[in-house]
């Protein structure tokens, strides 16, 4: 196996786990790993770990930009004698630009793993820096990303390997009980932005009063609005507008029988495997690379906007027993095999790379 320089400058809430799901199939591959990564990443491995400051927002922000942090990333790849340099998240900062420019003057791969191959209009900061994100992948020697819907959108003609599987079992590092124990509970997890529908959350909510309590859980934009309409219904609606922990976003799937995304658009979304892998079924609408993700994973995609549809598929999902959920966590888990076949070492040094598609 090869030697892996893994960069995760930006790595919370689900990346962490993204992160420590990536360590756990590296170290069954036998790849030797060293991650730099951010002060209060507290992933649980054996593997070395550069830290380059971070903890709260302020800290990261100048941890990315910080002279030191660059230098940090120079005498570690100069020293470490890599054969790869993965990016899993923050390709649109400049440390991971840097970065990609010492694996090219080192001769070493260069893959930019890409989890939102347009910017969301409504991240404001992901739009701003969009740009620096295209420089990495342009210097990258190889791209991978998590849904062959995203192929069109990242190729750009050089011909370079793209890697297309889908994302891990996040949650797989807690335990779960034998037998599931299920409520009358849809819920709406994540961070909260504009484009994931809140509104049609509340909407459906509304809709089916009587049928299930409806759970929004997470930080971020919640219109006031919709914060009044909710508090005005205590009888549908729990909110827990603020930042969940790991532990709490697992004990609501573990309740949950569905998880609802009912977003106007999207990339991908690392809710549907958390559901999955804990038995609540994800509804959503087929926007963006949940056409392809909610199917794969035993869930339900409808027509994008269809309030009808998405209200006949979160009954399909109350309508489930226990025995019917439990299906749900037995879809396999391609990641594993997938980063096995990523990071070993080619058999030939001449012979091109051949790109990973587990899609």
């Amino acid at each position: 196996m090869m030697k892996v320089l893994v960069l995760a400058p930006l790595v919370r809430i689900a990346m962490r786990l993204y992160l420590q799901s990536l360590l756990d199939d590296a170290k069954a591959a036998g790849a030797e790993v060293t991650v730099i990564a951010p002060s209060h990443v507290d992933v649980e491995t054996d593997y070395p770990i550069v830290r380059i400051g971070g903890g709260g927002k302020l800290s990261t922000a100048w941890a990315q930009v910080n002279p030191l942090t660059f230098l940090r990333i120079t005498w570690t790849m100069l020293r470490g004698r890599f054969d790869m340099l993965h990016v899993i998240n923050g390709e649109n900062r400049p440390l991971a630009v840097w970065a990609m420019l010492w694996a090219r003057l080192l001769g070493m791969r260069g893959v930019v793993t890409i989890h939102d191959p347009l910017p969301h209009p409504c991240a404001k900061l992901e739009v701003a820096t969009y740009k620096i994100g295209l420089l990495s992948r342009r210097l990258a020697s190889e791209l991978n990303i998590h849904d062959k819907a995203h192929v069109d959108i990242v190729a750009d003609g050089s011909g370079r390997p793209i890697h297309v599987f889908p994302l891990p079992n996040l949650p797989k590092s807690f335990g779960r009980a034998k037998t599931l124990r299920k409520a009358q509970e849809v819920l709406f997890f994540g961070r909260m932005e504009p484009y994931k529908g809140i509104d049609n959350f509340v909407e459906l909510g509304l809709r089916m009063r009587g049928e299930a309590r409806f759970t929004l859980a997470g930080k971020g934009k919640v219109p006031d609005t919709l914060l009044k309409t909710m508090a005005e219904h205590p009888d549908i609606f729990t909110v827990e507008h603020r930042h969940v922990t790991d532990e709490e976003m697992i004990a609501m799937m573990d309740r949950a029988k569905v998880a609802l995304l009912p977003y106007h658009s999207a990339t991908q979304s690392g809710v549907p495997p958390v559901a999955a892998a804990r038995g609540t079924l994800p509804v959503g609408f087929a926007v963006g690379g949940l056409v392809n993700q909610l199917p794969a994973l035993g869930g339900i995609a409808v027509p994008p906007g269809d309030l009808d549809a998405l209200e006949a598929a979160v009954r399909v999902g109350l309508a489930m027993d226990e025995t019917a959920l439990q299906r749900l966590t037995e879809h396999p888990d391609p990641f594993k095999t997938a980063i096995a076949r990523l990071y070993a070492r080619p058999v030939s040094g001449v012979a091109p790379i051949a790109p990973v598609v587990i899609a």
